[in-house]
């Protein structure tokens, strides 16, 4: 476990330094819609969890291919992982942002600090606490906005980011 989780912690830190060099500047453009279906589809091979997606609009962004998986990837994992009593994982495609949400059963204590290197608020011991902060590297690299609510009413966490194409 101990060995595993190291060896996730070193890719990880290896991919924000690779980000911070400038070392993804292939950008072309990419369907976030096949994108996510492919990640989608990618999870459905490994957990038990649904995962709906709703595509209310098709949304290309232009940026580098392997980022746009990592990005998606990283936001499921979380959703995946924080998930509570096996309720399906919800993403929502819309004109200009796209929505990750998970069933909660409160919101975070320190949700300005979700998306900061090394923080968790978990305890499970498979979190690295670098998943989200890789989603914020791979936002600010092209200047796209991610944000974290609480949703009271349906007791959901929802990660959305915004592309500002």
């Amino acid at each position: 476990g101990d060995i595993q989780r190291l060896k996730q912690l070193n890719k990880r830190l290896i991919l924000l330094a690779k980000i911070d060099n400038n070392q993804f500047n292939a950008k072309e453009d990419i369907s976030v819609n096949e994108t996510l279906k492919q990640s989608i589809e990618n999870f459905n091979e490994i957990t038990q969890t649904r995962i709906a997606l709703h595509e209310k609009n098709h949304l290309t962004v232009f940026m580098d291919k392997a980022l746009a998986s990592i990005l998606f990837n990283n936001l499921l994992t979380n959703a995946i992982k924080h998930n509570f009593e096996s309720q399906p994982v919800t993403v929502i495609i819309e004109a200009n942002r796209i929505q990750v949400s998970n069933a909660g059963k409160v919101a975070l204590n320190n949700p300005e600090n979700i998306f900061e290197r090394f923080y968790k608020e978990s305890k499970k011991p498979d979190s690295t606490g670098l998943g989200l902060s890789i989603v914020k590297k791979i936002c600010d690299f092209y200047g796209f906005s991610p944000s974290y609510g609480f949703h009271e009413g349906s007791k959901k966490h929802i990660f959305q980011i915004e592309f500002n194409n």
